[in-house]
């Protein structure tokens, strides 16, 4: 039957329990470990074992790992500490809980939520069902190993042993760490997690085109729209970019609701977007100018027209790179609409 425990007491006697873990682990390493790795929540298990183990093997450093906006790390500076919020659960706290004796660990790792997702899909990938900060602890694993390799001389070929302590499994996430629409939506995956979880949502669906995505006409202003104005349009509308308009309406360059509220508050000498805006340029331009939702660097590639016929495994590789492109006919006279990655994801969920 299993038991939930909603909080760790300091009071209990947990000393056996983790008496049996620490032997097991001196005895499948031989008594040789020079770092433990322990994700910390409660603080339990880092302070046990760290208190067992040093008295074995005074060497031993003790590492602990939280997330990104956890407290830990930060508890013996003199400044406030703030916690701020991160998505991986299991491990990391607002607080130093009574559990936690802070003496017993050596140093700190803090991991982004991206670093974990990224880190345990790999591990699931390699048939290692680990949760989150379980995969948190082997990016810490492979950070205390850079460093150590970097602080060692040439001459010293002996690597390290070091254990880590896998607190979660996977398979208590199926709604989340396993739940491919959160990763992208929660923007938790790194570009070659992106790539492998577009190209296995599109190829159910190679058939359809960018067509099949019924977008809303597009909303384009002109370049010698005043800043104030695009951005009262992009908070009417929800629109996080507008395509900019010269003459004969054709399609020039956009402008971000980023780049509209940073220029504004710089208070800039011209108010108007053309001065401010992402400018589309030809193959044979070199300018260093922007490219269908990205900066375009001098002698990269040229520009990729997405037109309604583009099939959307194509948009799916585009979006490997950028977060936004705009639909326009064959000659790029016209913007016929935008598409984000959420237009994408929500397709594929209708279907």
């Amino acid at each position: 039957m299993p038991v939930r425990l909603l909080r760790e007491s300091k009071s209990w006697d947990l000393s056996s329990c983790f008496e049996k873990l620490a032997t097991e682990l001196l005895d499948s390493t031989e008594g040789k470990i020079d770092y433990l790795i322990v994700p910390v929540d409660t603080g339990n298990t880092i302070s046990y074992l760290s208190k067992i183990l040093k008295e074995k093997i005074p060497s031993i450093k003790v590492v602990g790992v939280e997330p990104e906006g956890s407290v830990f790390s930060d508890f013996k500076s003199n400044h406030k500490i703030i916690p701020k919020k991160w998505l991986v659960e299991d491990y990391g706290n607002v607080h130093v809980p009574e559990t936690l004796n802070m003496s017993l660990v050596d140093s700190w790792v803090q991991v982004s939520d991206l670093e974990a997702f990224c880190m345990s899909r790999k591990l699931i990938k390699c048939g290692i069902p680990a949760g989150a900060s379980s995969g948190a602890a082997i990016v810490a694993f492979n950070k205390v190993l850079s460093s150590f390799t970097k602080a060692s001389s040439p001459s010293n070929v002996n690597k390290p042993r070091i254990v880590c302590i896998f607190p979660d499994s996977s398979r208590f996430y199926s709604s989340t760490l396993l739940n491919d629409d959160y990763i992208l939506n929660s923007g938790l995956a790194d570009r070659e997690l992106t790539e492998n979880l577009y190209s296995s949502l599109v190829s159910k669906y190679r058939a359809a085109s960018v067509e099949d995505l019924q977008l809303p006409e597009a909303v384009s202003v002109p370049e010698n729209t005043t800043l104030s104005s695009a951005l009262s349009l992009m908070f009417e509308r929800d629109f996080s970019h507008l395509p900019v308009i010269g003459p004969n309406r054709k399609l020039v360059g956009y402008i971000s609701r980023n780049s509209v509220e940073a220029a504004i508050n710089a208070n800039p000498e011209s108010n108007l977007i053309r001065d401010h805006m992402h400018v589309f340029v030809n193959k044979a331009d070199g300018s260093s100018r922007s490219v269908n939702g990205s900066t375009k660097i001098k002698n990269s590639n040229s520009y990729q027209l997405i037109t309604p016929e583009t099939p959307l495994s194509d948009l799916a590789k585009f979006f490997e790179k950028f977060s936004i492109a705009f639909v326009t006919d064959y000659t790029r006279k016209f913007c016929l609409g935008v598409v984000t990655k959420q237009d994408l994801l929500q397709f594929i969920e209708r279907r």
